[in-house]
């Protein structure tokens, strides 16, 4: 299989908790606890200069993706639009990374801590890299990841309580338009006429629409174990 074919193939081969899966967690950890140091010990221009980056990487790699489903006449407009939280985030990352507004950060810290770690443990993923869906997948989710911890670490910006209902409303307000856009497609993203056919979560939460309303009541509490670990840094001065 030449490299061309290794990318655009249409043969699922990833395993959940195989080889692959735990190497590209190893590597993502890696890449981003080295970029961190790195600049931590950089000039304010390098430091915006390494976010910038690393967020027009996650926008040009749901490009990428985009463009080949489309060449390759596997683009459905009921089931393939960025729809989904982190894809969604990755189209529109590069706003927060030149403005670094906080009540965005908040929102970007709460879904992706709860929703993109999710992800990357147990990830709904069908290729091992090179694939052109993998790239996107790992390097979305592990943007995402590394935004967060970078904003902490490098920039010493902290999401706040306040920030809990913050995401809170995003989200309610994203499921009405994303609702709006299922009304039209006749669509399913975000499961929010149907349940997906795999287990998850959501299969032991009840038939519709009980289930989206349980999770809807699970996403505060969720919300607030994850402020957990900054209230653990504020304590250890982890980020002076």
């Amino acid at each position: 299989m030449t490299l061309w074919e290794s990318i655009t193939h249409y043969e699922p081969n990833f395993q959940i908790f195989g080889p692959e899966h735990l190497r590209n967690i190893l590597i993502m950890g890696m890449v981003i606890t080295a970029l961190i140091l790195l600049a931590r010990r950089s000039s304010d221009r390098a430091k915006g200069g390494i976010l910038i980056g690393v967020c027009s990487l996650m926008t040009a790699s749901v490009l990428f993706w985009f463009v080949l489903e489309v060449a390759y006449d596997r683009f459905f407009i009921d089931s393939d639009l960025p729809l989904v939280f982190c894809n969604f985030f990755a189209v529109f990352i590069l706003i927060f990374a030149f403005t670094r507004n906080h009540v965005i950060y908040n929102i970007l810290y709460y879904v992706v801590i709860v929703g993109a770690t999710q992800a990357i443990i147990s990830p709904g993923l069908k290729f091992n890299f090179p694939h052109y869906e993998a790239i996107k997948f790992w390097t979305v989710h592990g943007g995402l990841l590394f935004v967060v911890l970078y904003m902490i670490f490098v920039y010493r910006m902290l999401p706040t309580i306040r920030g809990v209902f913050q995401a809170f409303i995003f989200i309610q307000l994203y499921v009405l338009l994303v609702m709006g856009i299922n009304w039209v497609l006749g669509s399913n993203y975000l499961f929010l006429n149907q349940k997906p056919e795999v287990i998850t979560l959501l299969s032991w939460l009840g038939d519709w629409p009980y289930y989206i309303i349980f999770m809807d009541l699970l996403v505060i509490p969720f919300f607030f174990v994850s402020y957990l670990p900054v209230l653990g840094l504020k304590r250890l001065k982890a980020i002076d």
